[in-house]
């Protein structure tokens, strides 16, 4: 029973892994993809443009939805990060104790 848990906890933390892995990677190559169109526009004559870390995010945040999306994930990870977020605000709300003193 505990070696058959541990194996899954393993697995589990070796799939884990191998996604981070390949979003690092995917990051990587969307992000040397866009500094070679950079490198073109510039030798064509044009201004470099950087974008700022929040279009950068934003993008990621679209691309993430829409892969979710496909898969059919969407309805779950919005009901978790709600529930994240609820959290989060009951335990910034102030207790019965902060009133006592």
């Amino acid at each position: 029973p505990h070696e058959v848990e541990a194996l899954k906890l393993e697995l589990s933390r070796k799939s884990n892994q191998l996604m981070a892995h390949d979003q690092a990677a995917e990051r990587q190559r969307l992000k040397s993809a866009v500094r070679k169109k950079e490198v073109v526009a510039v030798a064509a004559g044009k201004r470099p443009y950087y974008k700022k870390a929040r279009e950068i995010r934003e993008e990621q945040l679209t691309e993430q939805f829409q892969q979710l999306e496909k898969s059919g994930r969407l309805d779950n990870y919005m009901a978790k990060k709600r529930k994240q977020r609820a959290s989060k605000q009951r335990k910034a709300l102030p207790t019965y104790s902060d009133y006592t003193t």
